[in-house]
């Protein structure tokens, strides 16, 4: 067995192996003995990779006869010391001229990033570092030794002796390789020089270590592409940087300048900016990139503190004001003057045309096309509407305030600000005589917007219980004697027993006395005929109190009959609680519905017919 191995056994038959196996002993120190490109492997590496290799010889004996002993370690000079002459001058060359062998490659081999090199290339760029320059070495032998590095270069381990066309950068140095993967440019996760241990400072020797290195690599990566970032936003910022550009982006995107001051600036239609608020709509929905603190000096403000759209464009706001007053000066509020007089079909918005009509035929004095322009919300807008007239009106019109009580102000005009826009006064609607006497001794001092809203609230509640009263005594209207007196509970309440419950006999006694059946009778409302005539009808036996039966005696026999039957049964169901909870409602709810109720009850009474059964079930129901 050990003759028919055809491993090898000595040094020359491991050259020829891995010359056969990788193209060249340099192609094998790299792929096979060196691969981590470290430039130096002891003997268990050795060891372990010859035998990886298949050697089958003595290692000690290889190792001694290939010079490992020597320093105690195995470099490329031990086994191919021309090729690691060829390389080393080969590296100082590209290294002195570019700084390192990855900017060696990408600036000088590979500046269009084609991940290979031709051999033509190489070898002009290779001449041109100063590849075996001076020494007596003429050009034509300078140039055979880069192209015969080029081809030691090249990997062969597939076992092709067929010479290829390029060179990649793993081939060209492994190292390289690696820092390029982790973008290291400068190969600062690769460098190897180090100071002597008894040189280096504590500093020194930490500088050294790889974590630290790499880390500032990844910081130098990282502030590198945020400057560039910054450098192209930067250069296309086309954004505005001064108030005449300003001016002109307001013109581009709104239409006009008072159109970006609703929609952009003044978005919460306060009618005026303080310096921080100024700022911060030019920043955020404008796009300023300026100094905002020279943009607040150069406007041309009327105020100290704050900024209006008349110092941005005087004759927009004051056709704006003028064209209020008009509408304020003819109605009560905006909202009135959008309802009736720009807005009188109720169609929410106006078109460029109606607006003009509208405008014209209410007396206004200026170009009611510019007007329409100026109140639109954007340039590609062709309507108008109330809240394109005033944000608060329409605020308080959907609120259901039309009469805009809570809105602010009382006058209009160019000389006043826009929180008096609103509207005129803030009297309710009502008239004297709907006041109460409370109301009317309120103290001019109280007569704030809030307590306005709130007393309009209260007469809005007390006009709605009015008509929920009136609706209610409307049902029982004209109903003077006890038949029609019954057939009205029956109608309002669905049943006389659900009537009987809920206003008669609220707290179930099954007596009522005569002054409770007054007090209900107020409760209902319109019987209009006389009290004592129809209790002595109910009550022919001059009793102090009346029943169910008296007012209804077929449903009082009915529901008595019912539970007689239940508690004819015996057993559980001798009170009500039982019954229910046990036979009809037994899964613990509070409620049945009409089929489930019948079906329950035909289960346990058998004499009991459907019929029966559902008109007990509608006599029972309560009051709808």
């Amino acid at each position: 067995h050990e003759d028919a191995d055809l491993g090898a056994r000595t040094a020359a038959e491991l050259r020829l192996r891995l010359v056969a196996r990788f193209g060249s002993p340099l192609a094998a120190w790299q792929l096979a003995l060196d691969p981590f490109a470290t430039g130096f492997i002891g003997f268990t590496e050795f060891a372990d990779r010859m035998r990886a290799l298949g050697f089958l010889g003595d290692l000690r004996s290889l190792w001694q006869e290939m010079g490992g002993t020597k320093r105690g370690v195995l470099r490329l000079a031990d086994i191919d010391p021309e090729a690691e002459d060829l390389l080393d001058e080969f590296r100082k060359k590209l290294c002195a001229k570019y700084g390192t062998m990855l900017k060696a490659w990408t600036t000088g081999l590979d500046p269009q990033s084609r991940g290979v090199v031709e051999k033509e290339p190489f070898v002009a760029q290779v001449l041109e570092s100063g590849f075996k320059a001076g020494g007596g070495v003429d050009r034509d032998t300078a140039r055979r030794d880069a192209g015969k590095l080029f081809k030691l270069l090249q990997d062969k381990a597939d076992g092709n002796d067929k010479e290829r066309k390029y060179l990649t950068l793993r081939e060209f140095d492994t190292r390289a390789y690696r820092a390029l993967k982790r973008e290291d440019p400068d190969m600062v996760t690769e460098t190897t020089e180090r100071l002597p241990p008894g040189e280096a400072t504590f500093l020194e020797r930490n500088d050294q270590t790889f974590s630290l290195r790499w880390k500032k690599v990844q910081s130098a990566t990282v502030i590198a592409a945020i400057a560039k970032i910054a450098e192209d936003e930067k250069r296309s910022d086309t954004c505005c940087n001064s108030l005449e550009a300003l001016r002109e982006r307001l013109l581009k995107e709104f239409g006009t300048i008072a159109t970006a001051w609703r929609c952009a600036l003044d978005q919460q239609a306060q009618g005026h900016l303080s310096k921080d608020e100024w700022s911060q709509a030019c920043r955020e929905r404008v796009g300023y990139r300026g100094n905002l603190n020279d943009l607040w000096n150069e406007l041309p403000r009327s105020h100290d503190n704050y900024v209006t759209l008349h110092d941005l464009d005087r004759e927009a706001a004051e056709l704006l004001w003028s064209f209020r007053e008009m509408l304020l000066s003819k109605f009560e509020s905006l909202i009135v003057a959008w309802q009736q007089g720009l807005d009188p079909q109720r169609r929410g918005r106006l078109a460029a045309p109606e607006f003009c009509e509208q405008c014209t035929a209410l007396g206004f004095a200026g170009d009611p096309q510019y007007l329409f322009m100026l109140l639109r919300s954007g340039p590609h807008k062709s309507f108008v509407t109330l809240s394109d007239i005033d944000a608060r009106a329409a605020q308080a019109y959907y609120r259901g305030d039309h009469q805009a009580l809570t809105m602010t102000g009382a006058k209009a005009g160019v000389q006043s600000q826009p929180r008096s826009w609103a509207g005129r006064g803030n009297a309710i609607g009502i008239g004297p005589g709907e006041a109460l006497a409370e109301e009317a001794a309120v103290p001019a001092a109280r007569d704030t917007r809030l307590a306005t809203w709130t007393r309009e609230l209260g007469r809005r509640k007390r006009h709605e219980v009015t008509a929920r009263w009136d609706e209610e005594a409307e049902a029982l209207k004209g109903v003077k004697s006890l038949a029609d007196f019954r057939k009205a509970l029956a109608d309002r309440f669905r049943s006389t027993v659900a009537a009987w419950r809920t206003v008669l006999d609220p707290e179930c006694t099954n007596q009522v006395s005569f002054s409770q059946f007054m007090l209900a009778l107020d409760r209902l409302g319109g019987f209009s005929g006389k009290v004592r005539k129809l209790w002595n009808e109910l009550n022919p036996g001059n009793q102090p109190f009346i029943s169910l039966r008296d007012l209804d005696r077929q449903a009082d026999q009915d529901l008595t009959r019912f539970r007689t039957a239940w508690q004819d049964l015996g057993g559980a169901f001798q009170a009500l609680p039982e019954v229910w909870y046990q036979a009809l409602a037994f899964d613990l709810s509070d409620r049945l519905d009409e089929d489930a109720f019948v079906e329950r009850c035909s289960t346990h009474l058998a004499g009991w017919h459907e019929r029966p059964l559902r008109r007990g079930v509608r006599v029972m129901l309560p009051e709808p």
